[in-house]
């Protein structure tokens, strides 16, 4: 089993740098030139795994970034109602490929805490689209008996229509514990 990345064992505002450093374009080599400066204890290897590592992780930050504004695009115009539904879909999307990459042993940082956070949205989600749908339901219902009554008295009316606030739909304040 290998032991923690020699880079790991950096303090973090080095690791930072190197981080920087890639994001700035510089070389394995340049990295492992300024380190050595610097005093850390680096060999190339190590800074090209972290280089490898740094890579897949900016590719896939640039792929949510890139379907973040897709889905913004797509969504700017429509209701909340499809936005919450979408929103509902991703979560569960990435819970799903969160699993899938566990199994085809793809390396899943997850921490407990992390998870749990996840799981809350997913819940809060689901709970704020079945509100909504509830809401819509009482107001269209509303609707067609005022359209009823109206109807039976033969009079043209104005209908009122009033949000209806779900009981037990505020959301508890979450901490932060620091965790993730």
């Amino acid at each position: 089993m290998a032991g923690i990345s020699k880079i790991n064992r950096l303090p973090k505002e080095a690791q930072r740098l190197i981080t920087a450093w890639f994001d700035q374009g510089f070389t394995v080599d340049e990295v492992t030139e300024h380190l050595k400066t610097m005093g850390a204890p680096v060999s190339r290897s190590s800074v090209g795994r972290k280089r490898q590592e740094w890579a897949k992780i900016s590719a896939r930050v640039r792929e949510s970034r890139e379907m973040a504004e897709a889905i913004a695009r797509e969504y700017r115009d429509e209701p909340s109602s499809v936005v919450a539904a979408a929103n509902l879909e991703m979560m569960h999307s990435l819970l799903n490929r969160v699993l899938r990459s566990e199994s085809e042993g793809e390396e899943v940082t997850l921490k407990p805490g992390e998870l749990m956070q996840l799981t809350r949205a997913l819940s809060y989600l689901a709970g704020g689209r079945k509100a909504e749908v509830e809401t819509t339901i009482r107001a269209e219902k509303a609707a067609a008996e005022t359209e009823a009554s109206d109807a039976a008295q033969g009079e043209g009316g104005v209908i009122e229509i009033r949000t209806i606030s779900p009981e037990g739909a505020k959301m508890p304040q979450v901490e932060n514990s620091g965790a993730g």
